[in-house]
């Protein structure tokens, strides 16, 4: 018999009557038709343990001056919680003491906060601001936030944006045989996006332009304008003959970059010194050889 959520458990009719098979028992509230199954109603959880804010109260209070807790109950940030201390020294005493401690039968992940609560905030602003100037302040800090936070979204959906329109440009080449002279669906190549959007593309090597790439050796090296026909074996041919080659990356979805690692920049500077920025790696065939941005 399939199971149903949404049925309850109940004693039979009044009167000891059985509902026969196939039946619609009638008359007695929470029966069900034998055809749905019967089962037990879970209760509905609260969306955050109802003394969350009181236990975290209990278990930080004992390492400091607790100025705020706060939890919300969104479906989003279930399960998180920020607690704000008067200064940071308590709050490292509490983040040692407590990480991994069993708080409602699962060990704890603290961390540090990314951005300043809005009780801290508000508090360094009162010390030197009256109340009215301290709350007008507290207003912008908070439209500063939603700004910073607007931006960080729009970058998100331009990265998002730019490697769908990438991949089914790689696809539209492959079934085509090869790119078209001309094609106006070619995506912008990456050293064009905003470097916010890069960083989100290449964590820890966001790229620049050439020019600004020459001047910040990297052990890794950026290479650009390649071709298809150029494989990641014919890569690692030209470049492993060098001292401390560590790897040649491919970028799922470009054809025309890559990178290459060393071990030490040193050793990458020296690659780059002797293949030159634009190197023929094939005859009328060049590409382009920079440093990777930090």
């Amino acid at each position: 018999m399939a199971h149903n959520p949404y049925a309850t458990s109940a004693p039979p009719p009044l009167g000891g009557a059985q509902a026969m098979p196939g039946a619609t028992p009638t008359g007695y509230p929470g029966m069900y038709p034998p055809q749905l199954g019967m089962g037990t109603l879970k209760p509905r959880l609260p969306k955050q343990p109802p003394l969350l804010k009181a236990s975290l109260q209990t278990l930080y209070g004992t390492y400091g001056t607790v100025l705020d807790i706060v939890a919300h109950g969104n479906l989003r940030m279930r399960g998180q919680a920020f607690i704000v201390f008067e200064n940071q020294d308590m709050a490292t005493q509490a983040l040692t003491a407590t990480q991994g401690f069993p708080l409602f039968g699962k060990p704890m992940l603290v961390q540090y906060a990314r951005t300043r609560s809005d009780a801290t905030v508000k508090r360094e602003l009162h010390a030197d601001n009256t109340s009215d100037q301290t709350d007008v302040n507290v207003e912008e800090y908070k439209q500063q936030r939603r700004e910073e936070k607007a931006q960080r979204d729009a970058d998100r959906r331009a990265a998002i944006e730019w490697l769908t329109a990438t991949m089914h440009y790689s696809a539209m080449v492959a079934a085509q045989g090869g790119p078209q002279p001309g094609d106006p669906n070619v995506p912008p190549h990456p050293t064009e996006l905003p470097a916010s959007v890069q960083t989100l593309l290449y964590p820890g090597m966001a790229l620049t332009t050439p020019v600004n790439q020459a001047e910040q050796p990297n052990c890794i090296l950026f290479l650009q304008k390649l071709t298809p026909e150029i494989t990641e074996g014919d890569l690692k041919e030209l470049f492993a003959k060098f001292d401390g080659f560590k790897e040649i990356r491919l970028v799922p979805g470009r054809s025309d970059i890559a990178f290459v690692e060393y071990e030490q920049e040193d050793q990458a500077v020296k690659v780059r010194t002797e293949l030159t920025p634009d190197y023929e790696i094939r005859p009328d065939q060049i590409i382009r050889i920079d440093y990777a941005k930090r």
